[in-house]
């Protein structure tokens, strides 16, 4: 896996983490950053 690839799965974590403390409610752009993420992995 190349840099750019890891660190894009590290800022969506990192997204996800603070949309889920924050307790938003799962939005679009939310699932499309996750399959992104799975995609990259």
């Amino acid at each position: 896996m190349n840099d750019k690839r890891l660190k894009q799965v590290h800022t969506t974590l990192a997204f996800l983490r603070s949309v889920i403390m924050s307790g938003e409610p799962m939005t679009n752009e939310v699932r499309n950053a996750i399959d992104d993420a799975i995609y990259n992995l």
